[in-house]
């Protein structure tokens, strides 16, 4: 087994995240990211799943088989189990690869500030951060590309995309044995009674 994708999408539905993402984020960072390498990037968003799938199972696979993870981070990011087992995972590879060190400070995780910053847990504030909080206005595409901000926001999208290229030429060889994390179960309520 190896690689099946170049960039794994971690994101929250919630606080308006889930459309900007997909309505200006990820077109604007696969258009920029396709002009920056010598082959067509192989992106894993999760909205992108087959109809029947386990998508536990799913996002796992994607997760262990992607290169680098673009994390789109807000408060409601951290407080999603998923969202924080996506991130938790990629942390572990880190470490176990040494990424992410003080002897090398290059890591797999490529953090976008969607909102706030302040109330992030201490690995993901001690990360060089690309901030588009004062980009994440989560309407149509069609009308946002068309307001002066964008083109802003596309620069910045674009230079994104230079920095994940570069890091996807040169990361480690794929192992089967990197960390893979899950959300716990969710516990019970404290006085239920099974069902009978």
């Amino acid at each position: 087994m190896t690689y099946e994708y170049d960039v794994f999408v971690s994101y929250t539905r919630r606080g308006g995240a889930g459309r900007w993402v997909q309505e200006n984020f990820v077109p604007a960072l696969r258009e920029t990211l396709d002009n920056e390498m010598a082959r067509e990037p192989v992106f894993y968003v999760d909205w992108e799943q087959e109809t029947g799938v386990s998508w536990p199972q799913n996002l796992e696979h994607a997760l262990l088989r992607s290169r680098v993870m673009v994390a789109v981070l807000s408060p409601p990011y951290f407080r999603s189990p998923w969202c924080a087992a996506e991130w938790a995972s990629m942390c572990a590879r880190n470490k176990v690869l040494g990424l992410g060190t003080p002897n090398n400070p290059q890591n797999l995780i490529h953090g976008v500030r969607y909102a706030d910053g302040d109330h992030f847990p201490a690995d993901a504030s001690s990360l060089q951060l690309r901030d588009f909080s004062g980009w994440t206005v989560p309407i149509a595409h069609d009308a946002y590309s068309r307001t002066p901000d964008y083109w802003h926001f596309y620069a910045e999208v674009r230079s994104l995309a230079r920095d994940i290229a570069a890091r996807i030429d040169d990361v480690p060889p794929w192992d089967a044995a990197w960390p893979r994390l899950r959300p716990a179960p969710p516990a019970k309520p404290a006085g239920q009674f099974p069902r009978l």
